[in-house]
């Protein structure tokens, strides 16, 4: 399956902020869901924590990991929507892995995988799921970070 996806539609009424831009293709293979598109933190007045960082750190401006979460995060939103999931929290640890700076004011690709692992059901027979989700942020091509959490979601 494979989708087009309108990004600043998909992410209304999702929690902010939202760095995503543009459209993002949404593909799925069995239990395996990717979200590519793109994101850009720009140094604007509604986002103090870029531009603080984009004003203060020269000659190295730079986005922090907790924006390059939210930037995951919405990715995952868009993911958690087509999947129907209707609630949906992390569980046990998130890990980021910084490898590059990333420059603020750029365009980036993101990619998000979601791997649906397990059905279970809980004490009362509701279901749920449980899987992992995997964000990566690239500029041309090279990799600056990546994202690892575990969630909970039920439909």
């Amino acid at each position: 399956m494979k989708k087009e996806i309108d990004v600043q539609e998909a992410l209304e009424g999702t929690p902010r902020p939202h760095y995503m831009v543009g459209n993002a293709e949404y593909t799925q293979d069995g239990s395996k869901h990717v979200l590519r598109g793109n994101v850009n933190f720009t140094s604007i007045d509604e986002h103090p924590s870029i531009k603080d960082r984009a004003d203060k750190y020269l000659p190295h401006p730079h986005v922090n990991a907790g924006d390059v979460c939210f930037a995951v995060w919405n990715g995952a939103h868009i993911i958690g929507d087509i999947l129907g999931y209707k609630e949906r929290t992390l569980v046990n640890e998130v890990k980021v892995i910084p490898i590059k700076m990333i420059p603020p004011d750029t365009p980036l690709t993101l990619e998000v995988i979601v791997t649906e692992r397990e059905r279970k059901t809980d004490r009362n027979q509701r279901s749920y799921e449980l899987g992992s989700m995997n964000g990566r942020l690239s500029l041309n091509g090279e990799l600056l970070t990546e994202v690892f959490a575990d969630y909970f979601a039920r439909k």
